[in-house]
């Protein structure tokens, strides 16, 4: 019975101390027009976390309007307007229970 202990014990541990896997970058969301108007793009995300902050920038935009945030709903679906115009990239980065992902770039088109 102790060794039995000793073995769930130290499974435990192991588990705790070892290092989780990193959280992966979203997907490339698809772009479509906006309806705010002819600067900015509709962004339709899949796969993300479920729950994840979503964040975008577009570091061509004006300062006030360089970046925005979006939630993920319980399938990884999220959606957003950001400031754009073709040819322009934009980063896209997720979090996830306190870990951010790498960030993705992709192109306007």
């Amino acid at each position: 019975m102790v060794s039995r202990r000793w073995f769930v014990g130290a499974a435990l541990l192991v588990g705790c101390l070892s290092p989780s896997l990193p959280l992966p970058p979203p997907y490339e969301p698809t772009t479509t027009p906006s309806s705010m108007g002819s600067d900015y793009v509709h962004l339709d995300g899949r796969n993300a976390e479920p729950n994840a902050d979503i964040t975008v920038e577009n570091n061509s935009a004006p300062r006030d309007r360089r970046g925005v945030f979006a939630m993920a709903d319980g399938n990884g679906d999220w959606q957003c307007d950001v400031w754009g115009h073709k040819g322009e990239t934009l980063i896209v980065t997720q979090k996830s229970m306190g870990q951010w992902s790498p960030p993705i770039s992709f192109i306007i088109r």
